[in-house]
C-alpha cells in the first residue's frame, strides 16, 4: 500500500543497497506504520525489511520528525486510517475464535 501510493514497487522496499530518496523514504513509511501501528518491535520490523534494528529506529524518528509538517501529517494520518479500514475489512469476513493479530497484516503495509 505504502509503496504503491509513493510509486515504488514492493521489491525496492527489500533491496539490500542504499537506495535514491524516494524509495528510502517509502521505506522508511512503511517501517514506522509496522512498529507504531501494528506494533511490531524494531527487531521484527528490521528482520522483515532485511535491516538493522538501529535502521529501524532512526526511520521511526524520520518520520515522526517529517509529520511535523501538516501536509505530510494529514498524509500518513490517510494511510493509517485505510491499514485499519481494510484490516477491519479482511477481518470482518473471515470468521476467527479469538484476538485478531494485526500483525498478520504486516506485508499489506
Amino acid at each position: 500500500m505504502v509503496a504503491e501510493a509513493h510509486g515504488v514497487t514492493p521489491e525496492e522496499l527489500f533491496h539490500h543497497s542504499r537506495s535514491r530518496a524516494p524509495i528510502a523514504t517509502t521505506r522508511q513509511i512503511a517501517m514506522y506504520l509496522m512498529h507504531v501501528l501494528l506494533g511490531r518491535s524494531l527487531t521484527d520490523v528490521g528482520e522483515f525489511y532485511k535491516r538493522d534494528r538501529t535502521t529501524v529506529s532512526y526511520a521511526c524518528a524520520r518520520i515522526e520528525d517529517m509529520r511535523e509538517d501538516a501536509a505530510f501529517d494529514v498524509e500518513l494520518t490517510q494511510m493509517e486510517d485505510h491499514i485499519w479500514t481494510e484490516i477491519g475489512r479482511r477481518h470482518a469476513a473471515t470468521p476467527i475464535a479469538g484476538p485478531i493479530d494485526v500483525a498478520e497484516s504486516a506485508n499489506d503495509i
